[in-house]
């Protein structure tokens, strides 16, 4: 069974004292995964924060090489390395650092934006892949696509009983509405403020620990 990068952390649970026994969490998960390699069950997820990820993913990743002065481009080499029972695909990579690229929906998300451990188990596991020493995790705050506005602006008219949006009152709501999901047109916002950036090394005890994980 291979297992994607990004599920990493789900099998850590696996890495007990106890070994004789799984948490209950973990088999679930196992379960959904044998039923998706196997039997090609797998749940749809559809949601407006990963649409906009993906839909400004590379938008995301030409933004933080020109905050940074790096010509980045979006990785499109896929690894699976059978011994570790890994495989994925990151977002960025270059000499020494794998990078992955997250655009939260709005500015809260920005803000609450941190290395969670599951992201920290999907670098490490990338590092594994392909043999970096560095990781970065960078969240990007970046405008809205304009086809997900405008549903957000069609929700909000809903919810507060905007019939005519056109007249004069709804149009200045509609602008207080795009400045809170358009951040290159509100200039409260600097550049430097619009990115976040975690950086993790590569670790053998945890990479030991992941690797103890999938032999149980």
């Amino acid at each position: 069974m291979i297992f994607r990068a990004s599920e990493a952390y789900n099998l850590i649970g696996r890495a007990r004292s106890d070994k004789s026994q799984l948490s209950q969490a973990v088999m679930k998960y196992i379960r959904g995964k044998w039923l998706e390699q196997e039997k090609r069950f797998k749940p749809p997820v559809t949601a407006k924060q990963l649409t906009k990820g993906i839909l400004q993913e590379e938008n995301a990743i030409k933004f933080y090489g020109k905050m940074t002065g790096q010509d980045l481009e979006k990785c499109e080499d896929s690894v699976e390395v059978e011994e570790y029972q890994f495989g994925g695909t990151c977002d960025i990579i270059t000499e020494d650092t794998i990078m992955d690229i997250k655009c939260p929906w709005d500015a809260s998300g920005f803000m609450e934006a941190t290395l969670t451990k599951q992201y920290e188990w999907q670098l490490r596991a990338y590092m594994m892949l392909y043999d970096r020493p560095k990781s970065e995790l960078v969240y990007c705050l970046m405008d809205i696509p304009d086809e997900l506005f405008e549903d957000e602006w069609k929700r909000y008219c809903w919810n507060n009983q905007i019939i005519d949006d056109s007249s004069l009152d709804a149009q200045e709501q509609r602008y207080e509405l795009q400045m809170m999901y358009y951040y290159t047109l509100n200039q409260m916002y600097t550049e430097e403020e619009r990115i976040k950036v975690y950086a993790i090394e590569r670790d053998q005890d945890k990479e030991d620990l992941l690797r103890e994980s999938l032999k149980l």
